[in-house]
This record gives C-alpha cells, structure tokens and sequence, in this order.
C-alpha cells in the first residue's frame, strides 16, 4: 500500500524531531543549545528557537513555524516592483 504524501511528511518531521533529541542530548555532538535547525514541509519553515535547547525538542514546542511561501512572494514581488519603478 502506498503512503500518502501528508503520511509521508509526518514520519519525515517525527524523524526530523527524533534526531534532534538525539543529538541534543548528546554533549560530544552538540554545544549550547544545539545551533539553528530547521525543516521544511510544505509552505512552511520551522526554526528552531534560538536560546532554546535542541535536546528539549521532545518536551516542548522550540520551532517556530513560518510561511516562507508567503514571506518570499512578499520579498520577491516588493523587489520586483522597485525593479519597475526604478526603470521609468
């Protein structure tokens, strides 16, 4: 049986937050809080929170969830448009 790309995506990001922990928790891998982590999935981005430690991933929410879809439309269509003005 074939999996559903949302079933798909789900076990990646399971995975993606179990390595996280994993390498979170171990001192020889990993320093401070553990530096920027991200995942993409779909239109969006989480980043790991900085401060937050990447071993806490299991017990609490460290990623903040952002549109990059929407953030780069914004950002393209905004240089876009100085493009044009900045010709006439």
């Amino acid at each position: 049986m074939k999996k559903s790309i949302n079933t798909l995506k789900i076990s990646f990001f399971k995975n993606f937050i179990f390595t996280s922990m994993q390498l979170g928790n171990d001192f020889l891998l990993t320093q401070g809080s553990g530096g920027i982590t991200s995942f993409k999935g779909g239109d969006h981005l989480y980043i790991k929170d900085s401060g937050l430690k990447l071993k806490d991933v299991g017990r609490e929410n460290i990623f903040a969830k952002v549109n990059f879809k929407k953030n780069f439309e914004n950002i393209y269509f905004k240089k876009y448009r100085l493009l044009i003005n900045n010709s006439k």
